[in-house]
């Protein structure tokens, strides 16, 4: 599992330009908590769940999802806003990518978005989530 989550960061850091993702939240991405006092808008990427799959005569086969968790300290519809502008940012960016897993022996087959939730409201911030699916297979 390490080297799927190095690989996420190594996606998400990879693109630079403007208008994507990275730009978006300023390069503010933590996997599996943000530090504290940590500047808005960021996003936190948690692995819901992590499943091998071995079948008979087959490449073992690692199944997990994982989920971006947005924040922004803005209110209201300008949360809602900046909330749904970076998760398609992050759709656009990770939506079908092919990671790459450095010193490692497995190869993506599938990385695509799953389920997705708000923007929502709390006392002091906005937040929405994009999980995604992924899959690769150990060659």
């Amino acid at each position: 599992m390490e080297s799927l989550l190095k690989a996420i960061l190594a996606w998400f850091n990879a693109d630079t330009s403007a208008g994507t993702v990275y730009v978006a939240v300023s390069g503010r991405f933590n996997i599996p908590k943000a530090p504290d006092n940590i500047t808005f808008p960021h996003i936190v990427g948690t692995v819901i769940s992590d499943v091998p799959d071995y079948v008979f005569g087959n490449n073992p086969t690692e199944q997990m999802r994982f989920q971006f968790s947005i924040f922004s300290d803005l209110r209201g519809d300008a949360g809602a806003l900046e909330v749904t502008q970076i998760r398609d940012k992050l759709r656009t960016r990770f939506d079908d990518a092919a990671l790459t897993f450095a010193g490692s022996d497995y190869t993506t087959v599938e990385f695509t978005r799953d389920i997705a939730t708000g923007p929502d409201e709390s006392a002091d911030r906005s937040m929405g989530t994009q999980d995604f699916r992924f899959r690769a297979v150990k060659l």
